[in-house]
């Protein structure tokens, strides 16, 4: 019965969000094991993390997280002390500590490469999460090859609950490299993979706000219009940090409908409760987004303020996208804020910001003929390469063998292959696979 209750309590914390519920269950497991039921506390300790996270009170969530770890690993349980290092290391990145994030990530990685270097099916979440800092410090090349390693890790182990949050990091990466052809891709997979297992909540707590800012980014307006519109026809989810950023999705919407004061006015409590929890990473893009608001409204001088508070707040652990991820006019109250700053001595963090949307510039001018990287752990042969546009453009094999002057019986090798090494088994799932890695474009 205690294990029982653990389960449950995992599936409610999980798809639910439901935190008063799933602390019952905890309490009802632990009424049932004993001492010695290490594995089966581990798992109650996990969904207290759960229930923690859903609530919004990240230092619980993490302090749980840790008790399961040690559990889990007293217990002599590989894949759980896997899964809940990842969990910690998650945690540890909304509380805004993205080194120390890094850092359980990789313990988790050491922990799950057996000695001939297969990974084991949990570290997809090492991977997702550590490509997820990567992203945010500007790293996006090696945050690109460790994103396409998650999500091909999920999809080889059948691991469906790390595919819709491994390929909407993978959406984030292209999009702040500028390829929103590949982002998009990687959208729909993210899609079709929390359909899989559908759960309002999951969506709401830990997605729909990449996936607006993707909408917003890549002019699907009538997306992110038809998400409001259902949102304002369902009933209010239970977990407050769900709704939360159900609100901070919102408020991106009415920015870019140029409604400052509407937005401000969702943003402010919402920024007050996260400072509380101390939930740094969502405090930053508040504070990013309520400067964006005052400067909208003309306001150019609160729109500094809060401007320094964020820079001070951001240092230390070294944010980049969250300021370049908004566009053009944060750099322009940046290099304000420069100009004001410098007057007191260097400024080498504003400095590195302000370099960062030059890059950033440059690489979206020119992700259009930028070489597309092999990201397979198998790359496909040149020969290959050649095949892969003449099967997305609906060519039979008879057809390719005659573009490429090549029998019909090498052109069904080099198909097999491809189809082995993209770990598909049809012409239209190589193609959908192949747009998500960025192999092919239009």
């Amino acid at each position: 019965m205690g294990v029982i209750a653990a389960y449950r309590a995992i599936i409610t914390g999980d798809y639910l969000g439901e935190g008063h519920v799933t602390l019952g269950f905890c309490q009802q497991a632990l009424a049932h094991l004993s001492a010695q039921d290490l594995l089966a506390r581990a798992q109650v300790a996990y969904a207290r993390t759960l229930a923690s996270h859903a609530f919004g009170d990240i230092v619980a969530a993490i302090q749980s997280a840790r008790e399961a770890t040690a559990l889990a690993q007293a217990a002599g349980d590989t894949s759980s002390g896997i899964l809940y290092l990842c969990r910690t290391a998650y945690s540890l990145l909304v509380h805004g500590k993205l080194h120390e994030a890094v850092q359980v990530a990789q313990q988790a990685a050491l922990l799950g490469t057996t000695p001939v270097g297969l990974p084991h099916a949990m570290l997809c979440w090492a991977y997702i999460f550590q490509a997820d800092v990567l992203r945010e410090w500007n790293r996006l090349d090696e945050a690109l090859e460790l994103a396409l390693q998650a999500v091909r890790l999920s999809e080889q182990t059948e691991t469906v609950m790390g595919l819709d949050v491994g390929y909407t990091v993978l959406m984030s990466v292209y999009l702040a490299r500028g390829e929103l052809e590949a982002a998009g891709s990687a959208f729909q997979q993210a899609e079709e993979a929390l359909a899989q297992t559908y759960s309002p909540y999951r969506c709401d707590a830990y997605l729909i706000v990449d996936w607006v800012r993707f909408w917003m980014a890549s002019g699907a307006v009538e997306h992110a219009t038809l998400w409001a519109q259902e949102l304002a026809q369902q009933d209010s989810v239970s977990s407050p940090l769900a709704r939360e950023r159900q609100d901070v999705a919102r408020a991106r919407m009415l920015l870019a409908q140029k409604k400052p004061t509407e937005a401000l006015s969702l943003l402010e409590p919402l920024q007050v409760g996260a400072k509380k929890q101390e939930r740094f990473s969502h405090v930053i893009e508040m504070y990013v987004l309520q400067a964006l608001a005052h400067h909208l409204r003309g306001e150019e001088q609160e729109a500094l303020t809060i401007l320094a508070q964020v820079v001070r707040l951001a240092e230390p652990e070294y944010y980049i996208r969250h300021f370049v991820d908004e566009g053009p006019q944060v750099a322009v109250l940046l290099t304000r804020l420069r100009e004001q700053q410098r007057r007191r001595g260097p400024t080498p963090y504003l400095d590195a910001l302000l370099a960062a949307f030059r890059q950033d510039s440059t690489a979206h001018a020119r992700a259009g003929q930028r070489t597309i990287a092999q990201p397979l752990l198998n790359p496909l042969s040149e020969r290959e390469r050649d095949v892969l546009p003449l099967l997305a453009r609906g060519d039979s094999n008879p057809e390719i063998a005659e573009v490429l002057v090549l029998s019909v019986d090498t052109v069904k090798r080099h198909v097999y292959n491809i189809f082995s090494k993209l770990g598909v088994k049809n012409r239209v799932q190589a193609v959908t696979r192949a747009r998500a890695l960025g192999l092919l474009s239009e």
